[in-house]
């Protein structure tokens, strides 16, 4: 949570600063991830075809955004297990789909 304050700390504390706001913006980033990975997890646990499908594709839009963070961040580990996941969450997503597509 810090991390968070002291994002907005120095965002107000800059003059013309943009890109460096842009980039403290890019910290928060980790908050809407973790929340599209929830919503993800939850639609995966799903009975519904349709809505575990729906989940896998969230997932991939989660592993994204967890790239762009780790990123970032220089978080190397993040951004391979991200990678991994989201190849996983392609086969879930293709093996998902109706037979007859």
């Amino acid at each position: 949570m810090g991390r968070a304050i002291d994002c907005f700390d120095r965002w107000q504390s800059l003059p013309n600063g943009r890109s460096e706001v842009f980039m403290d913006a890019l910290s928060l980033l980790q908050w809407p991830a973790m929340v599209v990975t929830l919503v993800a997890a939850w639609l995966v646990a799903s009975q519904s075809k349709a809505r575990r499908n729906w989940g896998f594709w969230t997932f991939i839009a989660s592993n994204v955004l967890w790239i762009i963070w780790g990123w970032h961040e220089q978080a190397l580990a993040l951004i391979v297990l991200q990678v991994g996941l989201f190849v996983l969450n392609l086969r879930g997503a293709k093996k998902n789909e109706p037979a007859g597509t």
